[in-house]
Order: C-alpha cells, then sequence, then structure tokens
C-alpha cells in the first residue's frame, strides 16, 4: 500500500471513528424550565422552574397550561398532543388530569372514598395513569387507570394495600410499584390485563426496594433498584424474561454512586442519570453495549463545552429530552437529536 493510500485509509478510519462518537445534536430549549416527556412527534412537555406550572413546547413555541384549581404541573404527553399531568388547588390539593390541548383541562376525578390523585403517564390511546387516595385518613393509594375518564384501581400485591403507576405503553401495559405484604418494601410491578407481576429486586441487594419508571411498547421496563452495598443501581426487565431484574450498573463505578433509569424506547435505548455525592460527579447515560456510558461522549460539535447531566425521556425516534449545563455553567432544558450515522 503506497502512503497516500495509508493516509486515506487512516483519515477514513478517524473520520469513522469519530462519527460514531458524535452521534447526538444538541438544542437549547431556553431556560428556567424542566422537561419531562417527550413524544414520537418531538413535542415537549415540562415545568416552569419558577412559578412550578406546566408547559407544552413545540418547534421553539411554548405555551403554558389553562388551569381548574391553580397549578397545573406536567407528566406525560401522547401521539396525538394529549397532556397528562396534576392540577393543585391553592390548599395544595392534587387531582389527576388530561389536558386535550393545553387550553382544555379536565379532572380525572378520584377512587371512591379518595380525595386527591396524580397522573404519570398516558398513551396513545389517551388512557392515563397514576395514583388516587382511597382512605382519606389512612394515606393509603392505589395504582388507577384511567379510561374515558373514569377511574379504576389497579389494585396491588396479595396482602397489600398501597401502589402506583408510572407509566403506560401501546398495549396498555402499566409500569410502576407496589408494596410487598410481608415487609411492606416497594417492588417495582407491571400490569398486564389487570394481572400484576412482581418483577422482584436485584440479587443480593440489602434492603429490598425497587421501582419503575418507563415501559416501553414490547413491555419492558426500567426504573431505579437497591444494590448489595445500598445504594440506586438502574434495572432492566426485558418482556418475557424470568425475574430477577437485571443490574444495569453504574456510570463511575463509585461505592456513593446512585443511578436511576428514566426512559426506555422500543430500540431498548435506555437513558437516566447517576449522581456520587461523595465524589461530587452527576452525569446523564445511555445504556449501549452492556454499559452506562456518558451522553457526553456522543454529542457533537453542537455539544462542544456542554455536560449533560440529567437525561429524562427517550421516544421511539431516539431523541433525548434531558438537561445540561453550558460552557458558562448555566443549565438549559435540552433536546439531543440522533444524526445520521446508524444508532
Amino acid at each position: 500500500m503506497t502512503h497516500r493510500a495509508h493516509l486515506v485509509a487512516a483519515l477514513c478510519l478517524a473520520a469513522v471513528t469519530s462519527a460514531e462518537a458524535a452521534q447526538y445534536t444538541l438544542v437549547s430549549l431556553g431556560e428556567y424550565w424542566n422537561g419531562v416527556a417527550i413524544n414520537s412527534a418531538g413535542q415537549i412537555v415540562g415545568n416552569n422552574t419558577i412559578y412550578n406550572r406546566g408547559l407544552v413546547y413545540q418547534a421553539g413555541e411554548i405555551r403554558g397550561l389553562a388551569t381548574l384549581y391553580g397549578r397545573p404541573v406536567t407528566s406525560g404527553i401522547n401521539g396525538t398532543g394529549v397532556i397528562a399531568g396534576t392540577d393543585w388547588s391553592p390548599n395544595n390539593v392534587p387531582r389527576a388530569a388530561r389536558w386535550i390541548t393545553p387550553d382544555e383541562p379536565h379532572d380525572l376525578g378520584v377512587l371512591p372514598g379518595g380525595t386527591t390523585s396524580y397522573a404519570t403517564g398516558i398513551n396513545d390511546a389517551g388512557h392515563v395513569v397514576g395514583a388516587s387516595n382511597y382512605e382519606p385518613e389512612g394515606g393509603r393509594t392505589y395504582a388507577v387507570i384511567w379510561k374515558k375518564d373514569k377511574p379504576k384501581s389497579l389494585g396491588s400485591l396479595p396482602g397489600s394495600n398501597n401502589s402506583g403507576a408510572s407509566a403506560i405503553n401501546a398495549k396498555g401495559q402499566v409500569a410502576g410499584w407496589a408494596t410487598e405484604a410481608v415487609t411492606q418494601n416497594k417492588h417495582a410491578v407491571r400490569w398486564t390485563l389487570g394481572t400484576i407481576l412482581d418483577l422482584g429486586v436485584l440479587p443480593g441487594a440489602t434492603h429490598e426496594y425497587s421501582y419503575a419508571t418507563a415501559i416501553n411498547r414490547r413491555g419492558d421496563v426500567v426504573g431505579g433498584a437497591t444494590s448489595s452495598n445500598g445504594q440506586l443501581h438502574p434495572f432492566l426487565y426485558r418482556a418475557a424474561q424470568t425475574v430477577p431484574i437485571t443490574d444495569l450498573g453504574t456510570l463511575y463505578g463509585g461505592e456513593n454512586e446512585n443511578c436511576e433509569a428514566t426512559g426506555i424506547n422500543y430500540a431498548r435505548e435506555i437513558v437516566g442519570s447517576c449522581n456520587d455525592w461523595v465524589a461530587l460527579k452527576s452525569g446523564a447515560f445511555i445504556y449501549r453495549r452492556g454499559k452506562l456510558q456518558p451522553l457526553d461522549k456522543f454529542l457533537d460539535s453542537s455539544g462542544a463545552g456542554w455536560h449533560v447531566y440529567a437525561a429524562h425521556s427517550i421516544n421511539d425516534q431516539g431523541q433525548i429530552l434531558g438537561a445540561a449545563y453550558d460552557p458558562d455553567g448555566n443549565w438549559h432544558p435540552v433536546l439531543l437529536t440522533p444524526t445520521s450515522v446508524s444508532r
């Protein structure tokens, strides 16, 4: 091979390596608000950090949500732009709500005997999930699904009386948590056609605790669970696998590191965040090639000097909603969009 051929081959290899490492463009979504969820159309919901009120972001435009009781906050948005969240009254009583448009809030109600409720997710059929209390004085809640704005309890594990839902997929499968009968510790669970499945805890956990945060169209579930050293680790439950859940590890490898998975899409791309309070390290991750990797590693030149410290959600197009510090140390909600390079 000639010197020129060697040079061309080296340049090509460098370009491929660079392209593989630079897979996301970063766009700031402004300031003074946090993103919560992104749908398949790229619409984003979040909450203003000054007034703690819900908003929707699309194509550079931000719209606030109309309110029934005083202070709406968002939790999810489906493919048609319908928003789920919670509307808080002046005396801090929460009620689950759904917005067909930002100007059309609807109170989703509570379970019989209840006074409060909150919504956490919504699917493209418009079904909303969350939780409602059912004993005003007891503080107990059940996971709830609202269909046609009517609440239905999903119940809990046998012998238990507390649960909550976090997310719902297109098939109507619901991810969340429920207390275990003997210890009353929270366990991550998944409901399918009304049947609850205990996803268990991480092997060797010193404190049996887990919870689910997201579910994809396959029925895969992610969340957080205590590990053998007592710290929180992200987990994956693949649809139809045998329990227990799978430990995804940590980003920095520290003994005092807590990590949580917050999103998973159909391609099983998993995102989340880690924080080591002793080493003073925090960062957003993507689970790739069998390990957690920092999202910073995959930014193109648009992210030069930025540090992505949190990832909240990922859609089926691979877009990631998160938060990052700019080169001057100011934080922004950000959107990471995959380049044409294969993910």
